[in-house]
């Protein structure tokens, strides 16, 4: 019976390792939301912010669409006179991207809101 926990903990090793790469992949495989990439005009009716297990960087789910960026439940949004956190912006909403722009555009309601992709960037490479 000595032999059983080794295996235990082997398995388990192997299997985190194999989530790990099943998150790293998810993510890379995902579309982009960063400087370089746009995002057409996109009526989003459901928003999910994931948790990964193991792989630091998350995405969002947009319409059930994995995004991999650096944009999180915490991201500052600013409207014209009032900054927000993105979570509290409730579906449905509009989501616009130039490419090569830093400026993550979101309509609601008639108001209009952005996000800066690259104040994320930082905010995040200072949190590891």
């Amino acid at each position: 019976m000595t032999w059983v926990l080794p295996v235990v903990i082997v398995v388990g090793i192997i299997y985190s390792y194999c989530i790990y790469l099943y998150e790293k992949k998810s993510i890379e495989k995902a579309p982009k939301i960063d400087f370089e990439h746009s995002i057409d005009s996109t009526y989003v009716q459901s928003i999910e912010f994931p948790r990964n297990a193991f792989y630091f960087k998350t995405g969002i789910y947009l319409n059930d669409t994995l995004y991999d960026t650096f944009i999180n439940h915490g991201s500052q949004t600013y409207g014209l006179k009032e900054v927000i956190a993105f979570r509290d912006l409730l579906v449905p909403f509009v989501v616009t991207k130039n490419g090569n722009n830093d400026t993550l555009h979101i309509v609601k309601d008639n108001k209009k809101y952005y996000l800066l992709i690259s104040e994320e960037m930082e905010r995040r490479r200072n949190q590891f």
